[in-house]
């Protein structure tokens, strides 16, 4: 007697499966128990619920996160290049934004400015020359002259003169630039030990219009002057009219009219 027997047979796959996964740093993930933050290849052998073998395979690209200071210093002005800005003085700054692969990038500026300095000495003597105590130079002849150095941060240092050098007689000058920098910035009338002062002084324009008026203005002085203005308002460059009365020092009166031009 022969016993038949009938077999039924089922064969499960082995599975593997396979995940890419990015993810950005501080931000760690849990594979097979363990907790991961290093860009790699990460695997774990499983069993399936039909008991077969089943391996899991992690690509894990980990992107950094950016926290980065930036500690300058500049003279007068400073473009900080993460966010397009300038700034003139010191400060801090804390700029948050996201990498390309969407990562959380802190970038700080603790920023300290320094400052250049200009110092302008304005000289009017009737000595034959002068000696500059910044650079303890001898001049002999008027002029405009400059002293270029550094502070102590580093930033230029500047320092001008402007000196003229009175013989006898009368200086008066043919053009001035109303800027504010500290050079030629007013219209006088110069001169020596013969001149005592200078009464009355008027501006007119081409069109015989006047613009300003000035009366007992100390000689030579730049501090004093036409500024280049009428009725407080800046006028526009160009060729002006000027008329002087001036008191000499035997006390006789010395009239002088001419031509300046306003430059910018």
């Amino acid at each position: 007697m022969r016993l038949l027997v009938t077999l039924s047979l089922t064969v499960y796959p082995t599975m593997t499966d396979e995940t890419y996964l990015e993810i950005c740093a501080g931000a760690p993930v849990v594979f097979d128990g363990h907790t991961l933050s290093v860009s790699g290849m990460y695997s774990a052998h499983l069993q399936t619920v039909n008991g077969c073998d089943s391996t899991a395979i992690l690509y894990l690209t980990v992107h950094p996160a950016y926290d980065k200071v930036d500690v300058v210093k500049a003279c007068d002005v400073y473009t900080w290049q993460v966010n397009g800005q300038t700034y003139t003085q010191s400060t801090t700054i804390t700029y948050q934004g996201q990498t390309v692969q969407g990562c959380d990038s802190i970038r700080q500026l603790n920023l300290i400015i320094n400052s250049s300095w200009k110092g302008v000495d304005s000289v009017t003597t009737s000595a034959p020359n002068y000696i500059w105590p910044v650079d303890k130079s001898i001049y002999t002849q008027s002029g405009t002259y400059f002293s270029n150095s550094t502070t102590a941060s580093g930033c230029d240092s500047v320092h001008i003169l402007h000196l003229t050098l009175l013989r006898t007689g009368i200086y008066i000058p043919t053009a001035f630039s109303p800027n504010d920098d500290g050079i030629n910035d007013r219209f006088t009338i110069y001169g020596g030990v013969d001149l005592a002062l200078i009464e009355s002084m008027t501006i007119y324009d081409r069109w015989g219009n006047k613009l300003a008026t000035y009366s007992d203005l100390p000689p030579g002085n730049p501090e004093y002057g036409w500024d280049g203005k009428s009725r407080d308002q800046p006028l526009d460059p160009g060729v002006y009219i000027f008329t002087g009365s001036l008191l000499m020092s035997d006390e006789s009166l010395r009239f002088v009219k001419g031509e300046v031009t306003l430059v910018k």
